[in-house]
């Protein structure tokens, strides 16, 4: 894999924007053409994992009930 510095020349440590899921930063490429570059938080694997066994739970439950209740 790829490491930041083999290609970016500069990425602004302040972001442009945020929000829960990630935030946008202002880059460089080495060929000096500018880019935006949206960096993931690092706990939102974990919690979209957690969140889709939830999902797969909840439906499998709920499709449990609909059927008893037919």
């Amino acid at each position: 894999m790829l490491q930041p510095c083999e290609i970016f020349s500069d990425i602004e440590e302040e972001p442009l924007g945020a929000a829960s899921l990630a935030q946008v930063h202002k880059a460089t490429l080495k060929d000096g053409t500018v880019v935006a570059v949206k960096v993931q938080h690092p706990y939102v694997r974990g919690n979209a994992l957690v969140d889709m066994k939830t999902m797969e739970v909840m439906s499998g439950s709920l499709l449990s009930v609909v059927l008893v209740s037919c």
